[in-house]
């Protein structure tokens, strides 16, 4: 499922999770912690499309974002996505071929 709703952008005005990112996103620790917070939450279905529609979500803002701390943790994030996806991918191909 999609984010909580004070993690999303968009809907016209910047989330707070941006503000503290800004304020405190210089710290690694900060944007690690963020990120463990970020992604919770259930979905269903593969979850290297969960992550995939992850990717393309925090792309897009990427696209649009200024700050330097928050572009950092964005492209942290969507690196990570990228990592976790073919992982994921793979798995699930590995997976398929088991029970086939």
């Amino acid at each position: 499922g999609p984010p909580p709703p004070q993690f999303l952008w968009g809907g016209g005005k910047p989330p707070l999770a941006r503000a503290w990112l800004v304020e405190f996103g210089v710290d690694a620790k900060v944007r690690g912690a963020f990120s463990a917070n970020y992604f919770t939450g259930a979905f269903w279905g593969p979850v290297s499309e969960h992550y995939a529609t992850q990717h393309r979500y925090l792309s897009e803002i990427r696209e649009k974002e200024v700050d330097p701390n928050v572009r950092t943790w964005l492209e942290e994030e969507i690196a990570s996505l990228a990592k976790m996806i073919d992982g994921e991918r793979e798995r699930e191909l590995d997976e398929a071929e088991r029970y086939s």
